[in-house]
């Protein structure tokens, strides 16, 4: 989104600030309003076998009573839409990031992938691969409940280390060398960027730890967090992917910006012709 974006090296950061804030805002006010709602009712919420907040609404709508669910109904099918127009919001950066990643070389078949439709104007191939990955995942509880668990907290974890480790480079490795762009924090980056990995490198844990244990204190398989197992070993599949065959041809996403540059300062007309 942020090369779609006009003025993109400083609209998207106060974009990403802007969006923390407000998520962290009516988050606060929509988690107290849970909180304040549960009142005695907390244990029996958390302990139900189906979804706590699906829980709540019945307790507080019903109040014990079959013939009033009409508030708990309304109320899941709220967060039903919510949850329905987030899966295509997340379904749409999946395929742009994917879609870049093809682009820069990311990919095995990037080549096979990197396909804009001549009729739609949009990368179908990117668009199917991400939907039917998604479609195989969202049925992956009919299988197994743990497994799917398992990949849910890879995907967060995910998150997490793609933020870290280029923080982590530009406050060591590109310390000195890294390229600032018209937004700039100033004095305070490597404060915040420091907080930031830490952060990120404690919250990562979290995913980690076991997930429950019997009255015994022990660990069953079903109950077993799979997290660390999968994430070993999609970071043991990249390296080797990395040192057989990327390393050869992927240098990193392409700075178009500042190839633009080199072009239009250059001698040669023709290539500011080819680049546009």
């Amino acid at each position: 989104m942020a090369e779609e974006t006009k003025n993109a090296a400083a609209s998207a950061p106060k974009g990403i600030v802007m969006t923390c804030i407000a998520t962290a805002v009516t988050g606060v006010v929509y988690i107290v309003g849970l909180l304040y709602a549960c009142q005695e009712k907390i244990e029996e919420i958390t302990q139900a076998k189906d979804q706590g907040v699906i829980r709540l609404f019945v307790l507080v709508f019903t109040n014990g009573l079959d013939y009033n669910k009409a508030g708990a109904i309304a109320m899941t099918g709220m967060l039903i839409i919510n949850l329905f127009f987030a899966g295509f919001s997340s379904m749409t950066v999946t395929t742009r990031i994917g879609f870049a990643m093809a682009r820069d070389g990311g990919f095995p078949g990037s080549k096979i992938l990197y396909k804009v439709s001549e009729k739609n104007k949009t990368p179908d191939r990117i668009i199917v691969l991400v939907f039917l990955i998604d479609v195989l995942l969202c049925l992956l509880p009919l299988i197994s409940k743990t497994a799917f668990e398992a990949i849910t907290g890879v995907s967060a974890i995910g998150y997490q280390i793609s933020y870290a480790i280029p923080i982590l480079l530009r406050l060591t490795v590109s310390k000195d060398t890294f390229i600032r762009s018209s937004f700039d924090l100033g004095r305070f980056s490597l404060v915040i960027g420091w907080i930031s990995v830490v952060w990120l490198f404690i919250t990562s844990l979290f995913f980690l730890l076991p997930l429950k244990f019997d009255e015994n204190l022990q660990q069953t398989w079903e109950d077993f967090n799979y997290t660390p197992a999968v994430v070993g070993l999609i970071l043991i599949v990249a390296m080797i992917y990395w040192g057989l065959s990327a390393r050869k041809f992927f240098t990193g996403p392409k700075r178009h910006d500042l190839l633009r540059k080199s072009c239009l300062n250059g001698p040669e007309e023709e290539n500011q012709e080819t680049l546009y």
